[in-house]
């Protein structure tokens, strides 16, 4: 009885603590800085806390929990009008007057009957226009001054018929490219020559989707970039072409990759690096004997046998990492006999074994698997984070290693924050982690218990590529959407 009322107490406390901590915020930040920056809440005895983008996920699906959120009053007016244009009959539980122009803008265009609370003037001129290319009836509230030159030229795309309003002298050679191709008939009213002020490239634009204005363009605007892109959609221009010389080894790889009878032109061969090499071989292999293979290494290297795994003999492929062979291999596994198997670490076996375990034979015992990097303990444990996190949400557990954890007097809770990067600071303003507490100890025992054992036994790959670096961040991102978004689900279970 005692330690019930104890924890009844600590409870309390800790709300008290939270609305304390909220109304010195409101106080000192004001009510918008307030409602932007709150970000979560203890609902009584249920013990979910939960942020305010949560709750907003939460009452688009159900909103007949609104009366259950305790922190609706904490939304910004972003996430007001984000919940309203799905549940418009919770109007009398928010506080519109928070909203800004952007959010009216985006409001309207789904709810246009909260026309009569909006604040006009709070809309700026690009609000305007998205607003009126999906809701023209609002016109008469438009003050057209304040739309500038790529506001116009995006609502006369859509809403052609307020041309006669437009100060065509705001619109820059960008407005006039985007405006023409979608609309050519304004044409007229065009000033040809702000299509000149970006060294060409807005001719090279128009012209791929709009050819009739050929006669309009000074050919001695574009520059050598410009015309690989004019070129290769309409070769036809090719005898207005001065600039072949001016053409890099990037360029002359794109235009060539389309149109390959424009090669007798090219004196840029030398100019082109393994990346330009990998481009253009694997759209045209014809110019294999212009390559200097020398320049393809690495992940270029691996892209390139990849499409054409004919050119093997080509390539020298001693210096591909133990990376580099692990993802050629996956795809490519013909490779197997030109394969320098010291170079694979212990995880380049570990995934390269996922794909392909045939190759377990050409596994070495573990003391002659090359070490790791230990400079990439973070960027890699990252990347393995949402394979660890997918097992704890799938519910899979395993005990071992979990004494050891429970020795060192690490809870659950603590453990998950530290492999996934989270901030123990209550008052983290970054951590839009939620933290599912009733009715889910025992799946966060498993959580821990099975990102405890992956993280301990999980070995790093060394850094040797692009391809590992995204992956790597990619890793990250996916792992800290999962368990921000297991809240969520926890939250919609408890209520369901």
């Amino acid at each position: 009885m005692t330690q019930k009322k104890s924890s009844t107490k600590t409870k309390e406390a800790t709300t008290a603590r939270a609305e304390k901590r909220t109304a010195v915020t409101v106080k000192k930040a004001g009510p918008i800085k307030a409602m932007s920056e709150a970000k979560t809440t203890i609902n009584g005895a249920n013990g979910t806390i939960l942020t305010t983008e949560q709750w907003l996920n939460l009452l688009k699906e159900k909103p007949e929990l609104v009366d259950k959120c305790d922190i609706l009053k904490y939304f910004s007016g972003q996430q007001y009008a984000a919940l309203l244009c799905v549940q418009p009959h919770l109007a009398g539980k928010c506080s519109i007057t928070f909203l800004d122009g952007s959010d009216w803008a985006e409001l309207l265009s789904l709810q246009p009957q909260f026309a009569d609370k909006c604040n006009w003037k709070k809309l700026a001129g690009s609000d305007w226009a998205k607003l009126l290319c999906v809701q023209p009836q609002f016109e008469e509230k438009c003050p057209w001054d304040k739309l500038d030159g790529s506001n116009w030229a995006g609502l006369l795309c859509s809403q052609p018929q307020f041309a006669d309003k437009c100060p065509w002298n705001k619109l820059d050679g960008g407005n006039w490219v985007k405006l023409l191709s979608s609309q050519p008939q304004f044409a007229d009213r065009c000033d040809w020559t702000k299509l000149d002020e970006r060294a060409g490239y807005d001719w090279a634009d128009l012209l791929c989707s709009q050819p009739q204005f050929a006669e309009k363009c000074d050919w001695d605007k574009l520059s050598g970039s410009n015309w690989d892109i004019l070129l290769g959609s309409h070769p036809q221009y090719a005898g207005k072409c001065n600039k072949w010389s001016k053409m890099n080894g990037e360029s002359w790889a794109a235009l060539l990759s389309k149109q390959p009878q424009f090669a007798d032109k090219c004196n840029k061969w030398a100019k082109m690096n393994g990346r330009d090499w990998v481009d253009l071989l694997s759209k045209q292999p014809r110019f294999a004997d212009k390559c200097d293979w020398s320049k393809i290494k690495g992940d270029n290297l691996v892209d390139l046998l990849g499409y054409l795994p004919q050119f093997a003999d080509q390539c020298d492929l001693a210096h591909l990492s133990g990376f580099n062979w692990y993802v050629l291999l996956s795809s490519q596994p013909q490779f197997g006999e030109k394969c320098n198997w010291s170079k694979l670490t212990s995880s380049n076996w570990d995934d390269l074994l996922r794909y392909q375990p045939q190759f377990a034979d050409k596994c070495p015992a573990g003391k002659d698997i090359p070490a790791e990097d230990p400079s990439d303990e973070e960027e890699d444990a990252l990347a393995s984070t949402f394979e660890i996190t997918s097992d704890l949400l799938s519910g899979d557990d395993d005990d071992e290693g979990d004494e050891e954890r429970e020795n060192a007097g690490e809870s659950d809770e603590a453990f998950m924050k530290r492999v996934l990067g989270i901030s123990n600071d209550e008052n983290d303003e970054d951590n839009g982690t939620a933290e599912v507490k009733a009715g889910n100890n025992e799946k966060n025992g498993k959580i821990a218990k099975s990102a405890k054992k992956s993280a301990r036994t999980t070995q790093k790959p060394k850094k040797t590529t692009q391809t590992k670096n995204k992956m790597a961040k990619k890793g990250r991102a996916r792992a800290r959407s999962s368990a921000k978004s297991q809240g969520l689900r926890s939250a919609i279970d408890f209520f369901s």
